[in-house]
């Protein structure tokens, strides 16, 4: 149990260590943690995404229908994104926010097409095909597995 001083209630020591424990666990849970980086990186996507239109939060909520302290509050990197709120959001920017691991593989492999072929223009539309080696871009080393 606490203690009273000055009229004011204080934690004990004991609850004062609980508390302590309970921060460091959450910060040692892997669910935070994913968490967080998703929320951050969604959070800075968008936060860049403006700045490199010229756009301020408040135009962004104009065009959301919402309020510029829930704009405030979905950049802050603390936000529980929904997937329909992202979705509003990369249809306001028309940018893509999230990235699963086949639009990986799909850069990836226009990467590596880019990088053999650099006057290819049209490199964000290539369909993923797997390759076991390099040897359909033209060389005739194969890259062990």
């Amino acid at each position: 149990m606490g203690y009273l001083k000055r009229g004011k209630k204080y934690p004990s020591l004991e609850e004062q260590r609980k508390k302590i424990r309970e921060v460091f666990n959450r910060a040692a849970d892997p669910e935070l943690e994913y968490f967080t980086d998703y929320s951050m990186g969604i959070a800075a996507a968008v936060g860049e995404e403006l700045k490199r239109r010229g756009l301020t939060q408040k135009d962004l909520a104009r065009q959301l229908n919402k309020s510029e302290s829930e704009i405030s509050k979905w950049l802050s990197g603390t936000h529980n994104f929904t997937l329909r709120s992202i979705a509003k959001l990369s249809a306001a920017l028309g940018k893509k926010l999230i990235f699963t691991e086949s639009d990986a593989k799909k850069t990836f492999t226009s990467l590596i097409e880019i990088y053999v072929n650099p006057r290819r223009r049209d490199f964000e539309n290539v369909p993923y095909e797997p390759q076991t080696g390099f040897e359909e871009a033209g060389t005739n080393q194969k890259i062990p597995a």
